[in-house]
C-alpha cells in the first residue's frame, strides 16, 4: 500500500463514481481528478488539502458490522480456491487464442521499438502519448476480454465493464494513432512507425469486432459531462503547458 493512504479511506463528497474505472490513468491531465476516488486518496498533493476540501467517510461502522455479520468477508473454501483456479486456467487458454488481445500485445513490443528509434522526434507531447498508453491498450483489452467471457456478460447489457473497458482501450487507441501520426511527420524512420501503426489499427478492428457495442458504452464523466469544444482527447486531458 502507498505510504501517502492514510485511514480513514475517503471520498470527496462531489465524488465522480466510476470515473477511475474507464480512464486512461493520466491523472496529472485529467479534469475529474478532485472528483475521483482513486485519485485523491493516492496523491499526495490531493492527501494534504483534504483540511479544505470536504471529504466524508466511503462505509460507516455500521455498515461494515452489517456486511461482517452476513460473512461477506469470510475466506474461501479450499474447494472454492480450486474451482476458481481451474476456470482461470481455462479462461487463460481461452483469452490467449483471441487476434485483439495477441495483437494487442505485440503493439506494445513494437512501440517500444520505434520509440527507442525516434525519440521525441521533435513532438514531444506526442511521444509522452504514446508512451503512456504503450502498455495501458493491452491491460484493458484483456480487462474487456475477461469480462466478455464472464458467465454472466450479457451482449444487450450496454453497462458491462466488458464494453466499458473496451471503450477505454479504443479511445486510448484514437489518442495513440493521432500521436503516431504526428510523430511520423518528425521522423525518418518510418519503417518503424508504420509497423506500430498497422499493429494498434489490427488490434482496433479485432477489439470492436469482438464486441461490437463498445463506443455506445457511456463512461462517467468523460461521457457525461463533454467539454464544449475540441475532440476526444480534449475531453479526456488537460493541457500540458
Amino acid at each position: 500500500m502507498s505510504e501517502h493512504i492514510r485511514e480513514p479511506f475517503v471520498i470527496p463528497i462531489n465524488v465522480l463514481e466510476g470515473v477511475h474505472n474507464y480512464c486512461n490513468r493520466w491523472c496529472e491531465r485529467c479534469r475529474f481528478r478532485a472528483r475521483c476516488t482513486v485519485y485523491v486518496n493516492t496523491h499526495p498533493d490531493s492527501i494534504d488539502a483534504r483540511d479544505t476540501v470536504p471529504f466524508e467517510p466511503v462505509m460507516p461502522p455500521e455498515l461494515q458490522a452489517t456486511l461482517e455479520a452476513a460473512g461477506a468477508f469470510e475466506e474461501p473454501t479450499s474447494a472454492e480456491l480450486v474451482e476458481f483456479d481451474r476456470r482461470q486456467r481455462r479462461l487463460r487458454h481461452e483469452m490467449a487464442r483471441e487476434p485483439a488481445l495477441t495483437l494487442a500485445r505485440a503493439y506494445t513490443t513494437a512501440a517500444e521499438v520505434a520509440l527507442g528509434e525516434i525519440g521525441n522526434a521533435g513532438a514531444r507531447d506526442a511521444a509522452e502519448v504514446v508512451r503512456r498508453h504503450q502498455y495501458f491498450i493491452w491491460i484493458k483489452v484483456h480487462r474487456a476480454l475477461h469480462g466478455k467471457m464472464d458467465e454472466w456478460f450479457e451482449p444487450d447489457d450496454l453497462e458491462a465493464d466488458a464494453y466499458g473497458s473496451a471503450k477505454a482501450a479504443l479511445v486510448a487507441m484514437d489518442d495513440v494513432m493521432a500521436a503516431w501520426l504526428e510523430l511520423g511527420e518528425h521522423t525518418v524512420s518510418v519503417g518503424a512507425v508504420r509497423e506500430a501503426v498497422e499493429l494498434l489499427e489490427q488490434a482496433r478492428h479485432a477489439l470492436e469486432a469482438m464486441l461490437p457495442r463498445s463506443r455506445e458504452f457511456v463512461r462517467p464523466g468523460f461521457d457525461t459531462e463533454p467539454v464544449s469544444t475540441g475532440g476526444q482527447r480534449d475531453q479526456e486531458l488537460e493541457s500540458s503547458s
